[in-house]
């Protein structure tokens, strides 16, 4: 005979311990409950002065061992303490971020989600919306720049 046998089961913040006592404690199994990693390769860029289109890898299904049911896009301006936050589905590693602030900085982060809680999230993104106007002065250049290219060269 070993001796008294006592289970106990601790949860932590992103793990579940399952410890049986033989006089001393050892873990025997750890699941973690959330995603273990946060996406990778966050990229974004100003669509106009109000908006920023983002986008991401999505994780690889040995990172999480729950069903990953989507992502957490938490945003904020550089000067702010409150970030707005958004969710896109599983499937979605893109999206657009709206009704932001002309040539304003915009800190990015990215965490995928199951339905125990959020994974860590991704490595900060900044990214500036342009000013007002300067999207569709470029377009005008650009205009400009074809019309005088067909009109000495064609």
């Amino acid at each position: 005979m070993i001796g008294k046998v006592s289970c106990s089961i601790f949860f932590k913040k992103k793990e579940l311990k399952i410890l049986l006592n033989f006089h001393h404690l050892f873990p025997i199994a750890s699941i973690s409950l959330v995603p273990e990693e946060a996406p990778s390769s966050l990229k974004g860029y100003p669509v106009n002065s109000t908006a920023i289109r983002i986008s991401w890898k999505s994780l690889p299904p040995s990172r999480h061992k729950e069903q990953l049911l989507g992502y957490r896009v938490k945003y904020r301006r550089l000067a702010s303490k409150t970030y707005k936050k958004i969710n896109t589905t599983s499937n979605i590693t893109e999206t657009v971020l709206t009704t932001l602030v002309p040539q304003t900085e915009y800190e990015i982060q990215v965490s995928g989600f199951n339905e125990i809680g959020l994974g860590p999230a991704s490595k900060v993104l900044v990214v500036k919306t342009v000013s007002v106007g300067m999207l569709e002065s470029l377009l005008s250049c650009f205009i400009q720049y074809v019309f005088i290219y067909k009109s000495v060269f064609m």
